[in-house]
């Protein structure tokens, strides 16, 4: 396969979603699948993520290669938070810190380039028109990533707009790019068609793709679209042979949390916010194969669904401080994951919230989406903090059972809840080392 030939046309795919249309799409935190939030769809990536309405799914598809390297500041860099000096404007350097990096991917990937791409007036997405508020940007950035093996490429685009105009691009790819293929001015047939998208940030938008690469096969992948404020990120993923949307999924929301997690409910967290933020769990507390998604962040109430579909506890807008981290294993069916919510309550209210949770926890099932997750009572998992509870849960996907435990934890003041998955080896051991280490960091800020 030429490379190089590959490389022009993924570099015109992107250039002309980005200039051509943008869209909107930012992260919640934690729920459970199929609900508002992702609290389980952004840690087990053997769930089925949270979808948004597809019914005027988006077509996507590249400009004419009228724009290159040579109209707009292009680095190739090895940490790319750091690009060549004088490379990038100040609001371009600001964005390039939001993209993800290849350490940010599992497995092992190499970075081909970082650059500021140029507006173009070519068409795009279905030979639409440019995005006719697109000049109005304040800086635009994207990368692209091959991995080892050279059969998949992630590409992001990350462009800074006015809020207003951020929603409008947003409007505007889901209106005009409708159509099912189209063919670019170099014979390429683009096919699209619509993509389930996993609820992410303000708004959230997906379109699957195919094409041929002649000597090299069927190139086929998703885009999706997402905002968080002002910030329309677009991440593609495509690959060569087999295809996986899991795997699209996955890095779409591991790129919105770290834009969410840098400008958006993660920013200027206060200094109870921070001092709660201490008594999370790290990375210490887990073996090296694992990662975590971005840095510890704000958790919102509206953004929490329980067990059962309860409603987050009535007053939850009363808690001095609401957190929340999520670490995973890996991207395959049988990686492991844990996310962790920590609420500071005022003294007196979080005995009240913790048996709201309790009572919350009764069913033994309830439906999320098209998912159908069944709960059986733990009285296997040890008596853990001041008081706390456990709750088994399974739900099937493609096939597969998959399992994990509910905790929740009370010790002073604070209640935790830890949410741990492991398709494959569930090992209540291991679940009650993890929780013991919770209760440890929990204890060491009120001592």
């Amino acid at each position: 396969m030429k490379i190089h030939v590959l490389r022009l046309i993924l570099s015109m795919l992107l250039l002309t979603i980005s200039m051509a249309a943008c869209s909107r799409g930012d992260d919640e935190d934690p729920t459970v699948p199929g609900t508002v939030g992702s609290q389980w769809t952004t840690l087990s990536q053997n769930v089925t993520p949270t979808t948004s309405d597809t019914s005027s799914a988006t077509a996507v598809g590249p400009t004419t290669p009228t724009t290159t390297a040579n109209d707009s500041a292009t680095a190739t860099v090895d940490s790319i938070a750091s690009p060549g000096t004088g490379a990038f404007t100040d609001a371009e350097a600001a964005l390039i810190d939001l993209l993800l990096s290849a350490g940010d991917l599992d497995g092992d990937w190499n970075q081909l380039r970082v650059e500021a791409p140029a507006l173009s007036e070519s068409p795009g997405i279905c030979n639409a028109p440019r995005f006719p508020r697109a000049d109005e940007r304040i800086a635009e950035v994207e990368v692209e990533y091959q991995s080892a093996d050279g059969a998949r490429f992630v590409l992001q685009d990350i462009t800074q707009f006015p809020e207003e105009v951020a929603v409008e691009a947003m409007e505007y790819v889901r209106e005009s790019a409708t159509c099912p293929e189209w063919t670019d001015d170099t014979g390429t047939v683009f096919k699209l068609s619509p993509a389930e998208a996993p609820q992410l940030g303000d708004d959230s938008h997906a379109i699957h793709i195919a094409f041929e690469v002649a000597d090299a096969g069927t190139l086929e992948g998703d885009f999706v679209f997402s905002r968080v404020d002002g910030y329309v990120t677009i991440v593609t993923t495509l690959a060569l042979g087999e295809y996986d949307p899991m795997f699209s999924n996955n890095v779409a929301q591991l790129a919105v949390r770290k834009i969410d997690t840098l400008v958006g409910t993660g920013k200027n967290v206060t200094d109870e916010e921070s001092t709660l933020i201490g008594g999370l769990l790290s990375l210490d507390d887990f073996s090296e194969d694992w990662d975590q998604i971005n840095e510890a962040h704000r958790s919102e109430p509206e953004s929490w669904q329980g067990l059962c579909n309860s409603d987050p506890f009535p007053d939850s807008e009363d808690a001095i401080a609401r957190v929340g981290v999520e670490f995973f294993e890996g991207f395959e069916s049988d990686s492991a994951t844990m996310m962790q919510l920590l609420i500071a309550y005022p003294t007196g209210l979080v005995e009240t919230a913790f048996e709201y949770e309790q009572d919350a926890a009764s069913c033994d099932s309830f439906s999320s989406g098209q998912t159908k997750i069944t709960l059986t009572p733990d009285t296997n998992v040890q008596s853990l903090g001041d008081e706390s509870f456990a709750v088994g849960f399974a739900f099937d996907n493609d096939g597969n059972t998959v399992e994990g435990y509910w905790i929740v934890i009370r010790v002073a003041d604070m209640m935790s809840t830890l949410i741990y998955t492991d398709p494959t080896d569930l090992s209540v051991a291991e679940v009650e080392r993890i929780a013991t280490d919770a209760v440890d960091r929990m204890e060491s800020i009120v001592r």
